[in-house]
């Protein structure tokens, strides 16, 4: 393939361009290696600093044939500026158009000058490692989901609402189903077409973030009614979005509300990130009094992709909590009151025709009562993505790309960063080269879209700019992880593998080190309100209760 050769070491240049004002501030950060440096970019960790060395890149074009759906193209404005349309408004898509805006202005009160148009079918940016606090009652919404109009005042991005429905690469439009009214805000528009029509958006440049999907169990009905405390039949709750968040919330509220001494009985399938922050969480929130939680992972143990330290405390805080932990397991049905699941091992040894010991049908199978279950265990690819021809895929559908994020077959007009990408590098504790090293497809975290969009924003802009430096190309940097474990527990793994920390100040440095990752400095400021206020509500909570009490000291 032509475009594989971005990927290849001849391809780089043999020395670091000259980059002007804006590109010696990446090289500085590359080519920071000292103990310090390292601290501040775990502090900074997914930020949207990509901590990478600078080489240049050669360009490729494709040429790309598909049948235009291009129908009353319409243009953010004049064709006098080149026009970038980001598809998605995720992590990997909303900080590749705030860094492209930023890139774009000759002065901070310069308008861009490049048209951008972000593209998401809600109204509201989700900071998802945050929905844990959200459900659980411990974050608001303004501090976890921002409304757009907000993240994109003054900054000359245009904002339209809309199902992204199919995206023509010959044409080079990008077809929308409109989800809501029109507002305009400051310098920054805020769009949706009327109720049920659809338009065209003509680009330039295209930007592809429409992040994954959960996969549910083929019988799985969705959402839970409104009205409910218990799943209907054949019913699973996902956790993947805003929406999920506040109907689990609701679950908990209906829970407290309950009476009948009968133990909540709540499953989450699921071992990875999601699955163990939210079965923790979920088994402080019910405590052993109201609740059992159990954590279903078909792997053989938790956090399989996680440094050790970080499985072992987060293992720690699961006993402790009491969450029964089913490892090397599948669900294989979902069933009213309960989850059936089986042994991967019984199955591969082919036991099958025999009765399980847990109640259930055949050897290996054990059935869990249920009152709620909850589903983390894997996404796939937006349908959107999938649907597109002519351009390169790996075995999950995810987009290949050059070193340079542009995906393969595009002609080099489309950058894809974040769940869609199918991005190689490096992973674990220890430098590229080391034991126990090798390097593979990033997985879909936030750091690794953070760290991707400065680099798809900087290529964009340097693409678009004449006279600006050369491209870069991206190399992932692993920084760290961070996972909350309860209401005033986390566990953090930096450095790597040379920094830890867990419990109350691995927690306390987690929330503030979110609040330094929002997108914008008035939302920085707005989390940081919401956070104190949350907290010395807390503290007053606390002492109005030992006051009355008459064990204040004790509290």
């Amino acid at each position: 393939m032509e475009d594989a050769a971005m990927n290849a070491d001849t391809d780089v240049g043999k020395g670091l361009k000259p980059l002007g004002r804006r590109g010696r501030t990446h090289s500085r950060a590359g080519a920071c290696t000292s103990f310090l440096a390292s601290v501040v970019a775990f502090l900074l960790a997914d930020s949207g600093t990509a901590f990478m060395p600078l080489r240049v890149i050669k360009s490729h074009t494709r040429a790309v044939t598909t049948p235009s759906i291009c129908m009353s193209i319409e243009s953010s404005s004049s064709k006098v500026k080149p026009q970038v349309v980001v598809a998605g408004g995720g992590f990997g898509g909303l900080y590749s158009a705030l860094r492209l805006s930023e890139l774009s202005r000759p002065s901070r009160y310069a308008p861009p000058s490049i048209d951008i148009t972000l593209v998401d079918r809600h109204d509201r940016f989700v900071f998802l490692p945050l929905l844990y606090e959200l459900a659980m009652g411990d974050a608001n919404e303004e501090e976890v989901a921002p409304r757009f109009e907000s993240l994109l005042a003054s900054t000359g991005i245009r904002f339209v609402q809309g199902e992204v429905e199919a995206i023509d690469l010959a044409g080079k439009c990008v077809q929308v189903q409109s989800q809501g009214e029109a507002t305009e805000v400051s310098e920054s528009a805020v769009e949706a077409p009327s109720s049920g029509s659809s338009k065209s958006l003509a680009y330039d440049k295209l930007v592809l973030a429409l992040g994954s999907e959960p996969m549910l169990p083929p019988a799985a009905s969705l959402p839970l009614s409104e009205g409910s405390l218990s799943p209907s039949p054949s019913s699973v709750m996902p956790f993947y979005t805003l929406r999920d968040a506040h109907a689990l919330r609701r679950q908990l509220m209906r829970i407290d509300a309950l009476s009948s001494p009968t133990l909540f009985r709540t499953v989450v399938v699921g071992g990875g990130y999601s699955g163990v922050e939210l079965a923790a969480n979920l088994a402080t929130r019910l405590g052993r009094d109201k609740g059992r939680v159990t954590l279903v992972e078909r792997g053989y143990q938790i956090l399989g992709n996680s440094p050790m330290p970080v499985r072992a405390s987060a293992g720690k805080r699961l006993e402790e909590e009491g969450v029964e932990v089913m490892l090397g397991v599948d669900v294989v049905e979902v069933d009213g009151a309960r989850v059936v699941v089986r042994d991967r091992a019984a199955e591969t040894q082919g036991k099958e025709g025999a009765e399980g010991a847990g109640g259930g049908g055949r050897e290996g199978e054990v059935v869990l009562p249920a009152d709620l279950v909850v589903w983390t265990a894997g996404a796939r690819v937006s349908p959107v993505v999938g649907a597109m021809e002519g351009l390169e895929k790996d075995g999950r559908g995810k987009l290949v790309t050059d070193g340079g994020l542009r995906a393969l077959g595009s002609g080099g007009d489309v950058y894809v960063v974040g769940d869609n990408a199918a991005v190689m590098g490096y992973r674990g504790g220890g430098p590229p080269g080391s034991v126990g090293e090798k390097e593979q497809v990033l997985p879909s975290t936030a750091q690794v879209a953070f760290q991707e969009s400065e680099v798809a924003a900087w290529n964009l802009w340097s693409s678009l700019t004449p006279g600006a430096p050369g491209p870069l190309r991206f190399q992932y940097t692993p920084l760290g992880e961070m996972l909350t474990l309860g209401p005033a527990d986390a566990t953090i793994s930096g450095l790597q593998g040379m920094f830890n920390l867990e419990g109350p100040s691995a927690s306390l440095a987690r929330r503030l080190v979110y609040i330094m990752r929002m997108p914008t400095g008035s939302q920085r400021l707005k989390a940081a309100k919401a956070w104190a206020k949350g907290r010395t509500a807390k503290v007053k909570g606390a002492f109005q209760e030992a006051f009355a009490e008459g064990n204040v000291w004790q509290k």
